[in-house]
C-alpha cells in the first residue's frame, strides 16, 4: 500500500505551471502523489539515446505501479539543469543515409558570434546560440529522412527559438515529444525547489565532514568486495556547490572555514553560509552524493529511481547518507536497454557471420574475422588442396625419419608443419586481399554496421542522438517505445526500423 506524502509548499503549483510553459501537456497534480524519478544531463539534441530510454522506463514503471496498487504514480524526469560540466554534453553524434558516423561539437557564442566562456556555468545559463540553427539543418539533411523530416526539423527550430539556454532547449524537446504520456518535467534550479531543499544543505554546513566520512567508509566496503567505488571524495570536500559570480564552484572545509579553491581561495564562515542559504537558496546545489537525498525531500513519496549502469554504481554507496539524513532510500530500478536495427542490417550481420556484440572490436579485427569466414574461391581451394598434400608428405617423411633412427624427428616435423601452415595461411590471406573490390566491399559493410550498431565500439544507446531515428520515424516513435520496450529484462532489446 502506497502512503501519500505531501510535497513541499509551492512545488505542485510550480510543476503545473512549468509543463505548458515548456510546450507540454497541462498537468493536474494533487501535490502528494507517489513518484518514479529518472533524469539526465541536458544534452544537445537530447544527448544519447539512453535519455529517451530512461524516460520510457519511468513511464512504464509508473503505469505498472499505478495498475498494481490502484493509485496514481507519476513519472518525473529530473533535468539536471544545474550540472556545470559542459564538456560532457557539448558533443553529439549521428549517422547519415550512408551509415557514416558524424561527430559535432557546440561552441557557445553571443548574438555577434563572439565566444562565450561557459566554464562553471550551470546548463540553465549556457546559451543556446545561433550556430545550433545550422546544426539542425545539417542533421536534417544528412540523416535518414521521410515525410516526418520537415516536422522534426520545425520542432527543433521552434523549440530552439524559444530557448534561452541549452537546458531549456532540452526541456522543451522533452516536453513536446513526451506530450500526453504523463511524464512530468522537473528543473532543480527553480527557486521553490531550492527553498524546499534548504535542510539538506544546512546539515552539510552545520556538520561538515560527516557525509564525506560516510562515503569514504562505503567506498572501502565496495573495494573490499572487489569493485571500484564510483564516488571517491577528498576528506575536506563538501557535498554541495556554491554559485559564485554565476559559476558553480566546489567547496572544501578547512580550519579557516569553507573555501572555494576555484575563486582564488575565497572563504566563508559557517554563519555566513547559513545566512546566505536563508537569503538566497538558489546559490546552493547538492552534488552527486546529496542530489538523491534532495530528491527524496522534494518528492517524499518517491518509490523508485530509474538509473543507468553508471548511476547504479554510485547509488550503491548512498545508503549511509540516506540513513544520516533520516530519509528513506528508494528502490533503484535499471533503465531499459535497446538498439535500433533495420531488417537489412540484420541480414547483413547473418551473411557476415557476425553478432552485434562483436562489433565492439576494432574494424581491422572484424575485417580479418569476416575474411576468414568468406566462402572459399578457386584460389582458396587450391591452397587447401596443397595444404593437405604437404601435410601428407610431411607425415610420411616423419615416419621415414623415425624409422631411420633420427632423434627428435617428431618435433622437427611438427615445427615444419606449423611453419608451412602459417605460410599457407598468409598466402591465402594475400589471395583474398588481391580481390580489392571484394575486400573494399567487406570493409564498407563492416564500417556501416559498426557505425550504426556499435559506434566507436560502444553501445548505440550511449552515442547516437535520438534524432538519428526521429527524422525518419517521427514523434510516433516515442509512443511506439512506450508500447514495445520491455522493462523486465536487463538485455539489450532490438527495435526494428526501416
Amino acid at each position: 500500500m502506497f502512503t501519500r506524502h505531501p510535497w513541499p509548499a509551492g512545488l505542485r503549483d510550480a510543476l503545473e505551471a512549468l509543463q505548458p510553459k515548456l510546450g507540454g501537456s497541462p498537468a493536474a497534480l494533487d501535490g502528494d502523489e507517489p513518484v518514479v524519478v529518472t533524469g539526465q544531463q541536458p544534452g544537445l539534441f537530447l544527448g544519447p539515446l539512453f535519455t529517451v530510454y530512461k524516460a520510457v522506463t519511468a513511464i512504464r514503471l509508473a503505469r505498472l505501479l499505478s495498475e498494481r496498487h490502484g493509485k496514481k504514480v507519476l513519472p518525473v524526469f529530473w533535468i539536471a539543469s544545474e550540472d556545470h560540466d559542459f564538456e560532457e554534453v557539448r558533443r553529439y553524434w549521428f549517422t547519415d543515409t550512408r551509415c557514416e558516423l558524424h561527430e559535432r561539437a557546440y561552441a557557445p557564442a553571443d548574438p555577434l558570434g563572439n565566444p562565450v566562456d561557459v566554464e562553471g556555468f550551470p546548463m540553465h545559463r549556457v546559451p543556446a546560440g545561433f550556430s545550433l540553427r545550422n546544426a539542425i539543418d545539417e542533421m536534417a539533411s544528412l540523416c535518414v529522412g521521410s515525410e516526418h523530416t520537415a516536422a522534426m526539423k520545425d520542432l527543433l527550430h521552434d523549440t530552439l527559438a524559444q530557448a534561452p539556454s541549452v537546458s531549456n532547449w532540452f526541456a522543451r524537446l522533452m516536453a513536446v515529444l513526451f506530450r500526453d504520456t504523463g511524464l512530468v518535467l522537473f528543473a532543480p534550479h527553480m527557486r521553490v525547489a531550492r527553498e524546499a531543499a534548504r535542510s539538506v544543505i544546512r546539515r552539510e554546513i552545520e556538520m561538515p565532514g560527516v557525509t564525506g566520512r560516510l562515503l569514504s567508509e562505503s567506498a572501502a566496503r565496495v573495494r573490499a568486495l572487489g569493485f571500484t567505488p564510483a564516488i571517491v571524495r577528498p576528506a575536506d570536500a563538501c557535498n554541495f556547490f556554491l554559485f559564485e559570480n554565476g559559476r558553480r564552484r566546489r567547496v572544501v572545509h578547512t580550519k579557516q572555514g569553507f573555501v572555494l579553491p576555484e575563486e582564488h581561495g575565497k572563504r566563508y564562515a559557517a554563519e555566513e553560509l547559513l545566512d546566505l542559504l536563508e537569503e538566497d537558496p538558489t546559490r546552493f546545489s547538492p552534488n552527486v552524493a546529496l542530489r538523491p537525498v534532495a530528491q527524496q525531500v522534494l518528492f517524499p513519496g518517491c518509490r523508485a529511481c530509474v538509473a543507468g549502469p553508471g548511476e547504479i554504481a554510485y547509488w550503491a554507496q548512498l545508503k549511509p547518507i540516506f540513513e544520516w539524513y533520516e530519509v528513506p532510500m528508494p528502490v533503484v530500478f535499471p533503465r531499459a536497454r535497446a538498439r535500433f536495427v533495420t531488417p537489412k542490417e540484420k541480414r547483413r550481420l547473418r551473411d557476415l557471420g557476425l553478432r552485434v556484440e562483436e562489433l565492439g572490436e576494432s574494424p581491422q579485427a572484424l575485417f580479418e574475422r569476416v575474411l576468414r569466414r568468406e566462402p572459399a574461391g578457386a584460389a582458396d581451394r587450391a591452397v587447401d588442396a596443397a595444404r593437405e598434400q604437404i601435410a601428407g608428405i610431411l607425415d610420411r617423411l616423419g615416419a621415414d625419419l623415425a624409422g631411420a633412427g633420427v632423434r627428435q624427428s617428431g618435433q622437427f616435423i611438427r615445427d615444419t608443419q606449423a611453419q608451412v601452415h602459417g605460410a599457407l595461411e598468409q598466402l591465402a590471406r594475400r589471395i583474398r586481399l588481391s580481390d580489392t573490390r571484394r575486400a573494399d566491399r567487406l570493409r564498407e559493410q563492416i564500417a556501416a554496421l559498426r557505425n550504426r550498431l556499435r559506434p566507436m565500439g560502444r553501445p548505440q544507446e550511449r552515442v547516437l542522438s535520438p534524432f538519428t531515428f526521429l527524422f525518419s520515424q517521427g514523434p510516433a516513435l516515442i509512443q511506439r517505445l512506450i508500447s514495445e520496450l520491455r522493462i523486465d529484462t536487463p538485455e539489450e532489446q532490438e527495435i526494428e526500423w526501416l
